[in-house]
């Protein structure tokens, strides 16, 4: 369609850093019709903009993604997939241990769905003095 191709053409044309907030509220807020759209749209600027500011998208882009992983809609949660998919392949384990607050319910869906083996458990501290 037609806002389709401008919205193509906008997010190829505009700095990902300028484009990344607007099109987060956009998806939040606006028609349910298009969100599935609009979430594959941000999935495309998640490279560019952690290649100029990788903290925009930990701010933007993480929590949005933690927001849609409660969608129930097909598409939408097709497009979520692909979304936190694309966020792991540039954040790698920084996605669930970043500067960020995750719940461990959204630690365990993002984990889930890119496959990422679980961290770790941290060792228990030895008793000093002893």
């Amino acid at each position: 369609t037609q806002a389709t191709s401008v919205l193509d053409s906008l997010c190829a044309t505009l700095d990902p850093v300028a484009i990344a907030a607007p099109l987060a509220q956009t998806v939040d807020f606006g028609n349910q019709r298009s969100k599935a759209a609009l979430v594959e749209r941000m999935r495309s600027v998640v490279g560019p903009l952690h290649d100029r500011k990788p903290q925009v998208v930990m701010k933007t882009v993480v929590p949005l993604a933690v927001r849609l992983l409660d969608e129930h809609k097909a598409d939408i949660k097709a497009a979520t997939t692909d979304l936190v998919k694309e966020l792991y392949a540039h954040l790698d384990r920084d996605l669930f241990s970043g500067a960020h607050r995750l719940s461990d319910k959204a630690v365990a869906r993002f984990r889930e769905i890119t496959g990422a083996p679980p961290m770790s458990p941290r060792r228990a501290a030895s008793p000093r003095g002893r």
